[in-house]
């Protein structure tokens, strides 16, 4: 069961019969609702939700008549600590009270409180008002709780991306071609064809010799993606009007800054989590142990490898982060085919340095690679944006006994990783076209 959690929306009141009529609201709109008993005579939940609740419904009261304001926010405010989730993201509050003295004491408490997210919108409406008029109700929570333009727009993202799963899901388990009489026959064939889908495209994902369960998991789920995407881009290729009215106030904000750039470029194109397996696009830190003395260059001679002046190269080589990347194919280490681990050596660089070094992507040497602006805690001199350079002429392999006493800090992700295989073939096998060319005139 575990598999089916996950809520849009909380309900928190100590009286079941108040919280029905918002509950039926939503519900009649075909949005889930998970409603929490408060009470004296309860035991408080102890298991947040997990992160993605986007509105929180909450009683003031909550039948505790305790004497002030202070008192009941922040006893609510215990309580909301125990289903919502610090890392719960962006949510909408609306808050059941008559007295807007409670509302103001609600917004300063929670956003000194470090246990729980702050909202990005907070409301207060009076039950007595709303209880009986579901229509009233309703629009006056659209009314409301639509009013940040961004969020929005995101909302109607994560719920195409959930109808998106489904349609894929759904498609996949309709490739069925049952002559069964009965439903149990019929459970027995649709086990086994979705099972045998499923099983098709794992081995296409990461070849016919996939045995380990770990990596034909990770090879479904690769190639659903591409699936995933067709659906979403078919379900949000014209968005609704009021998402159309979002992005006319979001086209007026300003300029992102840079480090929020490099911060979403890090979360498209490098994991520092889930690095205990030995996998292509592992980032190793260069080991300078004296046993590994003379296979590997030494720190400053690999950071030379990529400074324009060599004269930097002391200085250089102190705020840099000299790490091996594996480019082995995907599929030899899913099939466990992996004999000798392939290595390119490279820098991590911090950008601001970037006149420091010779630039691939400017009409630089070719056997550079770069991948730049990316923001990193992890297996760097300190947290900062980075650039990651890597050289086709520094290309090593290493055992696989001797690459386990190797440990990985950081990994690329998919897309970058097979641009850098990519770009590394090419260069490998020099493609181009062999032309002669008049000598450029100098002046």
């Amino acid at each position: 069961m575990e598999y089916l959690r996950g809520c849009r929306v909380i309900v928190i009141d100590d009286k079941p019969e108040e919280a029905e009529p918002i509950i039926r609201t939503l519900s009649l709109r075909g949005i889930p609702v998970a409603y929490f008993k408060i009470s004296s005579e309860d035991d408080p939940p102890k298991n947040p939700c997990p992160p993605g609740v986007r509105l929180a419904i909450l009683d003031i009261e909550l039948g505790l008549n305790l004497p002030g304001k202070e008192e009941r926010v922040g006893y609510l405010l215990q309580m909301l600590a125990q289903i919502i989730a610090k890392e719960n993201g962006p949510y909408m509050v609306v808050l059941w009270t008559k007295y807007p003295g409670d509302k103001q004491t609600f917004d300063e408490q929670i956003f000194r409180e470090d246990s729980l997210p702050n909202p990005v919108v907070s409301v207060m409406l009076e039950k007595s008002k709303y209880e009986d008029d579901l229509v009233a109700l309703g629009a006056k929570l659209d009314e409301e709780l639509t009013k940040v333009a961004c969020l929005r727009v995101l909302q109607f993202w994560e719920e195409a991306s959930f109808s998106a799963a489904s349609e894929v899901t759904n498609r996949l388990c309709e490739i069925l071609d049952s002559k069964a009489t009965n439903l149990q026959e019929w459970v027995r064939e649709w086990n086994t064809e979705v099972s045998q889908v499923i099983r098709a495209m794992a081995h296409e994902g990461y070849g016919e010799g996939l045995t380990e369960p770990r990596s034909a998991s990770a090879a479904l789920y690769a190639s659903l993606n591409p699936l995933h995407g067709d659906r979403l881009e078919n379900l949000t290729g014209d968005p609704p009007q009021p998402v159309v009215e979002s992005w006319a106030e979001i086209l007026k904000a300003g300029d992102c800054q840079d480090e929020k750039r490099a911060r979403i470029n890090t979360m498209m194109h490098v994991a520092e989590e889930s690095l205990g397996r030995e996998w292509t696009g592992n980032i190793y830190p260069l080991p300078e142990d004296e046993k590994w003395e003379g296979y590997f260059p030494g720190r400053v001679e690999l950071v030379g490898e990529f400074l324009g002046d060599r004269q930097n190269m002391e200085a250089a080589s102190k705020s840099c982060t000299p790490v091996l990347v594996e480019i082995s194919p995907i599929c030899d280490h899913a099939q466990a085919k992996v004999r000798v681990f392939r290595l390119l050596g490279g820098i991590l660089a911090p950008t601001e340095e970037y006149k420091l070094f010779k630039q691939p992507q400017r009409k630089g040497p070719e056997f550079l690679w770069k991948l730049e602006r990316l923001h990193l805690s992890k297996g760097v001199t300190a947290p900062g944006v980075f650039d990651l350079y890597l050289s086709a002429r520094l290309l090593y392999s290493l055992s696989k006994e001797r690459s386990r006493e190797l440990t990985p800090t950081l990994r690329l992700r998919t897309q970058a990783c097979t641009a850098l295989q990519a770009w590394f073939s090419a260069h490998a096998a020099r493609v181009g076209l062999f032309l002669l060319r008049p000598r450029e005139k100098t002046s």
